[in-house]
């Protein structure tokens, strides 16, 4: 049995011009149903598309931002570099004045700071306190300490207070801790 002879038995008699039309009708709404399900099945997949494509825009621009401030950083931490070199001979300094302490501390003879032909106060400071802990006081060392920067001659009081020789140096520091309307300078 044909498909247009099934439609004659249940719709009846139809004449044939009738037929042909409602059968096509049929067949086009069909196709038109299958085309309104492939649409909105595309639809979906697009939404579905627009949707991972959107989050893989925002996770490469968060990626590419982070990449660009971390270049950022690195141009900045090498010219961060370039203005420290000047400043090599400090840190040295720094770093073998913080061993003297150290060594101080823990009651073991300290060898005094190169200031490496720099006018840099720690090392005189720091040469200042530990021939004031061994027990040789070094004038001239002293001196240079009282006339340099307000600094210099704190870290010798702070030090010597936090090495057990605070008593030695405390008449220091009340010219240390100027007073001005009641408040402490920003020393």
């Amino acid at each position: 049995m044909t498909r247009g002879s099934a439609m004659m038995d249940a719709m009846g008699e139809i004449s044939g011009f009738d037929w042909w039309f409602r059968d096509r009708d049929y067949v086009l709404r069909e196709n038109l149903e299958s085309l309104e399900a492939s649409s909105a099945a595309a639809a979906s997949r697009s939404a579905r598309l627009s949707s991972q494509l959107s989050q893989l825009q925002g996770s490469l621009e968060h990626r590419l931002n982070a990449l660009s401030s971390a270049f950022d950083a690195y141009v900045q931490l090498g010219d961060v570099r370039e203005q420290l070199a000047a400043f090599s001979e400090a840190a040295t300094i720094r770093r073998e004045a913080l061993v003297a302490i150290g060594d101080l501390g823990d009651g073991r003879p300290a060898t005094p700071v190169d200031d490496r032909g720099t006018d840099y106060w720690v090392a005189a400071a720091t040469n200042a306190m530990i021939a004031r802990i061994s027990g040789a006081p070094d004038a001239a060392g002293a001196a240079a300490v009282s006339g340099a920067e307000p600094e210099a001659r704190l870290f010798l009081v702070a030090a010597a207070g936090a090495l057990g020789h605070g008593a030695e140096v405390a008449h220091a520091l009340p010219a240390l801790l100027h007073s001005e309307d009641g408040r402490l300078d920003d020393h």
